[in-house]
């Protein structure tokens, strides 16, 4: 970091010498210009950018004490170091109550001058590092949190008081990997980690080598920002193909890169990020410059998939996985050729989920509109036609085994499985309301079938289980009633006796009594 000093000294010689024949260059300092007494300092120091002053103490006019005393009074940034050819204290008083870093006696040693305004300069360059990195630190926490919303879809990001905080005109940049699920698929918070940092030092880099200064932000695993500014080529674009590569783990790994146009306001974000995020919608179906009058004829011409639709939803009712795959898989063809927005494509995609939703409920199977399968996707994760589709067939898959679970038109395999469980846990308050949950079925469905396959309703069968479990207890131990009902079932004992007396005939103490005739 280049530092710019201020000599002054009443005499020219003196500053001449000091400019000169030191070798400020080795410190990375710049002369900003040289003044005779005090008064003439503040006038330069009104015009020009300084970080250091070197003054003497006697001078006409305005001495180095009242210098500093002025600058410390309009809080000048700049550091000073005063030379003095008298070892006073006062001296060294007054500059310790006006911060002055340094404060060194006459004639001055040319090593140890060189050494203190070394030690100044470090001073200052580290006090400079901190405040930038925490002006960066807000700028970057403010930026992520405007990002945050446009992406939420907030309307109004204008905020004038953040005007002054960040630098002006800039280009905002995004960037996302193509088929993210892929890529990121069984990655641990580390491996994302790792990927994110070579990312945004890729994207960087080239915008360093430019010129640029950045801050960067992820907004969403696979949505990164950078604001970049300060750079001469700002009205150049950057990524004229709107695609780079990034090296990571042996792999070249594409990018997307989109960009706005330069902006000179703040107020400008949202549309900004609106500007590149569309881009990169368009990026993810293969619309780049030459397809966009493709993408107007298709709005003209093409209508919604309405048979393909329809094809979709008989196949899964066949329950034919290679049919229900061929006509999934045309389905996303004409969705591509005819480049539809993957938003879009993913509303299709829905449609026909609701489609077979309704016909499941309306042959029994119950489906939870409230279940993954009915959730959005994603789509800065499945930003491919390919990520989508095989989503997509996962959640058909999902339903097609809600289905087979639930055996519609095997309503044999279901009773039989429902009688292994009541012989099971008879045991237990086993309502068919809960038998009906374990199938995916509704109740009503689940009694219908259980009473056609077995002639009896769901409860009389349970509570045959149940009385002929009891009358084995009773002819075979010494149980107390009240015991045998709660092991069988039953928590209300009159309500055992009854349902056992209109069962057997008899109640279940007479029953026991049988034993010994």
């Amino acid at each position: 970091m280049k530092l710019r000093m201020l000599i002054v000294d009443d005499e020219p010689i003196i500053c001449m010498g000091l400019k000169e024949t030191l070798p400020w260059h080795e410190l990375d300092i710049e002369i900003a210009g040289e003044a005779y007494s005090g008064l003439e300092a503040l006038a330069i120091l009104e015009k020009e950018k300084v970080d250091l002053i070197l003054s003497d103490i006697r001078m006409p006019e305005m001495d180095g004490l009242d210098l500093a005393a002025k600058l410390h009074e309009i809080e000048h940034p700049a550091s000073f170091i005063l030379l003095s050819g008298y070892e006073e204290f006062e001296y060294a008083k007054r500059a310790i109550q006006y911060n002055v870093r340094d404060y060194l006696i006459k004639p001055v040693d040319v090593d140890q001058l060189m050494r203190t305004v070394e030690s100044v300069c470090r001073t200052i360059r580290a006090a400079r590092e901190k405040q930038g990195s925490e002006l960066r630190n807000q700028l970057e926490h403010r930026l992520r949190q405007l990002l945050m919303q446009a992406h939420e879809g907030v309307h109004d990001l204008s905020m004038p008081e953040q005007e002054m905080l960040f630098p002006l005109p800039y280009r905002l940049f995004a960037s996302a990997v193509p088929s993210y699920d892929h890529l990121s698929y069984g990655m641990t918070d580390e491996a994302v980690r790792q990927l994110h940092a070579a990312w945004q030092n890729r994207i960087e880099a080239r915008l360093k080598g430019l010129g640029y200064e950045t801050i960067s932000v992820f907004v969403h695993p696979n949505l990164h920002f950078i604001y970049g500014y300060g750079s001469d080529g700002l009205q150049e674009e950057v990524f004229p193909q709107s695609f780079c590569t990034l090296e990571w783990n042996g792999s070249d790994i594409p990018l997307w890169v989109c960009e706005s146009p330069p902006q000179t306001s703040l107020a400008s974000l949202k549309n900004a990020y609106e500007q590149v995020v569309l881009q990169l919608k368009r990026l993810e179906i293969g619309m780049d410059g030459g397809t966009k009058e493709r993408r107007q004829e298709a709005d003209a011409v093409s209508a919604y998939p309405e048979a393909l639709e329809k094809q979709v939803v008989e196949t899964f009712f066949q329950q034919d996985v290679e049919q229900l795959r061929q006509a999934s898989r045309e389905l996303f063809l004409y969705l591509k050729e005819n480049l539809f927005l993957l938003q879009e494509s993913w509303k299709v995609c829905q449609l026909i989920k609701v489609l077979i939703y309704r016909r499941l409920k309306h042959v029994g199977v119950r489906v939870d509109e409230k279940d993954s399968y009915f959730t959005d996707a994603d789509l800065f994760v499945h930003n491919s036609y390919a990520s989508l589709e095989r989503l997509y067939w996962d959640e058909l898959m999902t339903l097609q085994t809600i289905m087979n679970s639930s055996n519609v038109g095997k309503n044999r395999w279901v009773v039989n499985r429902v009688k292994e469980w009541i012989h099971q846990e008879f045991t237990q308050d086993l309502k068919a309301s809960t038998i009906a949950d374990r199938l995916h079925i509704t109740p009503n469905y689940f009694s219908h079938i259980f009473k056609q396959e077995t002639g009896k309703s769901y409860n009389n069968y349970l509570n045959d289980v149940r009385i002929e479990t009891a009358k084995g207890l009773l002819r075979d131990t010494d149980m107390k009633i009240a015991d045998i009902a709660d092991r069988v079932g039953y928590n209300d004992y009159k309500y055992f006796v009854n349902v056992f007396k209109k069962t057997c005939g008899v109640s279940p103490s007479e029953y026991r009594e049988t034993r010994y005739q």
